[in-house]
């Protein structure tokens, strides 16, 4: 299949909530708006595949000027290529994928890059990125809640998200004191009762001595894991075997000071951000590291529109790891989306023929470069 044509859009996008915290909120850029690419790429025969770029502020290494450039340059590079791939892709990723350029791209361009080509791939041969991508892909993809806001409402907020069919739930820790934050995660573990999964993540917000002193608490709360406790990752080994705790890797899976896999061995699960990590051969290194174990990866969102959850889903769907809940409850941010329509969780769950059937509305959007 040949690449035709190729066309870049901006979205600046109005959140229900502020971004501080998350990521975004410390490089100038207002944290009530989420900015991000939008990548199109079509082949002669008309069909389109779609993929998005949405570095996320204080997290991402790369801005979205940067991101900006080094799409398209690769759209310059691309146009008039054919493009294919061996399936099921993540068992031929190094070799199997004819779109990759000359040079080493950014993370969160090499994820909308490869989703962009592969929805184009997928499109033309009348199936779903999942079933690309892997031939034991499952229907659906549970969801976990991403509790936020103050730490006095958010057993209401589990209570009320129980009723609506979740039955895993993320909360936000290391961001009060540490009474608040037991009597938080306590009330939302009453709230859900239980059956169903409580995940803590602390975005390395405690020092080893602190982290130590409240992982105690916290167990008895019967959580799945705390992510990422410690401002020193270095230390995380030490800290399971001081409290017994189980723990989940994030920032440290994309910390160049780090080197992931001698952390790997006391982790419970990896929880991978693509936009970070980059494209296809990040997750397909990881989904052959833990494939024959039982650690699950948890494919979660940088705060991508629609569109990109809509491709994180399918992914997630693919995984050849423990089966488990992915972090894509963020679209219920977005006051508006760069999506004609947003992949929300009914029931707990989203169901990869509707995150298929997800396209782009571009009149939310502005063109900003176009070749071919």
């Amino acid at each position: 299949m040949k690449i035709v044509n190729a066309s870049l859009y901006r979205y600046d996008l109005s959140l229900r909530r502020s971004l501080a915290g998350y990521g975004a909120g410390r490089s100038g850029e207002s944290s009530c708006v989420r900015s991000g690419l939008i990548l199109r790429v079509a082949a002669e025969d008309g069909v389109e595949g779609v993929g998005e770029i949405a570095p996320l502020p204080g997290a991402s290494g790369e801005s979205i000027d940067a991101a900006q450039l080094f799409a398209t340059q690769w759209m310059e590079w691309i146009c008039g290529k054919g493009v294919s791939c061996a399936r099921p892709v993540l068992d031929h990723v190094l070799s199997g994928m004819s779109w990759r350029g000359p040079g080493i791209l950014p993370p969160s361009v090499q994820f909308g890059v490869d989703c962009a080509v592969l929805d184009l791939l997928a499109r033309g041969e009348g199936m779903t990125v999942a079933e690309t991508l892997s031939q034991a892909h499952r229907s659906c993809v549970a969801v976990n809640a991403l509790l936020a806001g103050p730490l006095d409402d958010v057993g209401d907020v589990a209570g009320r998200l129980v009723q609506k069919g979740y039955s895993a739930f993320k909360l936000k820790v290391g961001r009060g004191d540490r009474e608040s934050e037991l009597r938080a995660a306590f009330r939302v573990r009453e709230a859900i009762g239980p059956g169903a999964r409580l995940r803590l993540d602390a975005n390395r917000a405690w020092h080893f001595e602190e982290a130590v002193d409240i992982a105690a608490g916290f167990s008895e709360a019967h959580i799945d894991y705390i992510e990422e406790p410690l401002r020193d990752a270095s230390r995380l080994p030490e800290f399971v075997r001081a409290t017994g705790v189980t723990i989940a890797l994030d920032e440290s899976l994309s910390d160049p000071r780090l080197d992931w896999r001698a952390l790997a061995f006391c982790a419970g699960a990896f929880v991978v951000k693509p936009t970070l990590l980059g494209g296809l051969d990040a997750l397909a290194a990881l989904d052959a590291l833990v494939a024959e174990g039982s650690i699950p990866l948890v494919i979660s969102s940088c705060f991508e529109s629609g569109v990109g959850l809509a491709c994180l889903a399918q992914w997630a769907a693919s995984l050849r790891s423990a089966d488990t809940h992915a972090g894509l409850g963020t679209g219920a941010w977005f006051g508006e989306d760069a999506a004609a329509f947003t992949p929300m969780a009914a029931g707990g769950h989203i169901v990869v023929e509707d995150a298929a059937a997800i396209r782009p509305d571009f009149t939310r959007m502005r063109e900003v470069a176009r070749v071919c």
